[in-house]
């Protein structure tokens, strides 16, 4: 079996590190940017709470080429009294915005940066994978909390989309569905199956992950 290389941004806990387990199943080289030191791989460990490009540029460059690069990060901020203008004090008010701020970059605007990276270094082919770990939040009619996780998320599936239109590789969503620990192997594994198996006609769309298996999705 040929051994491939794969990029997983957020491979610490649950389901980033069941499935850089299951990938590695899969014959592949795993390399990772996670908040959690991970001895049994190549991973960078960061602060999501204070990181910026030059953090990620050196071990960028250090890459192999990546067939598979997955966006599974997460950096929440907000919590739902901060929807309640009375109920938050004003510095910690400034505080969050502060910590936002940095959520919005590490979730939205971070990828955009490795990926010019990986692409400007010949980290990235015209038949490398990129993915995003996205949710069924973004289209819930009554989902509008967390403000900056949904909007975030929202905001990922558009770069997903936008990037397919203008670019060779291939981008596509995923929407994992609920995870906790009695289904995260099981969801890992199915979701190796699927990107190992990827095609170009997958480019630019979003799929659900269901316990039966992974099914393109068309938000209504």
């Amino acid at each position: 079996m040929t051994v491939k290389n794969a990029l997983i941004i957020g491979c610490g806990s649950l389901y980033g590190k069941d499935l850089s387990e299951s990938l590695q199943n899969k014959s592949y080289n795993i390399y990772g940017i996670s908040s959690t030191a991970t001895p049994d791989l190549n991973v960078l460990t960061v602060d999501w709470n204070t990181c910026t490009i030059p953090d990620f540029e050196k071990f960028l460059r250090k890459l192999p080429c990546l067939d598979l690069i997955v966006f599974n990060q997460n950096s929440p901020a907000l919590t739902d009294d901060y929807n309640k203008l009375s109920s938050v004090d004003i510095f910690e008010v400034w505080k969050r915005a502060k910590k936002w701020s940095q959520s919005h970059y590490v979730n939205c605007i971070l990828p955009t940066h490795l990926l010019h990276t990986l692409v400007s270094t010949n980290k990235v082919s015209n038949h490398t994978c990129i993915a995003w770990m996205l949710s069924s939040s973004m289209f819930g009619k009554n989902q509008i909390s967390p403000v900056d996780y949904v909007g975030q998320k929202y905001q990922n599936y558009i770069m997903m989309k936008t990037l397919a239109v203008n670019n060779p590789q291939i981008f596509i969503g995923i929407n994992p569905g609920k995870i906790d620990v009695t289904n995260s192997v099981k969801k890992a594994k199915d979701l190796t199956d699927f990107l190992f198996n990827n095609k170009k006609e997958y480019s630019g769309k979003l799929f659900y992950q269901t316990d039966y298996g992974i099914v393109e999705y068309e938000p209504g």
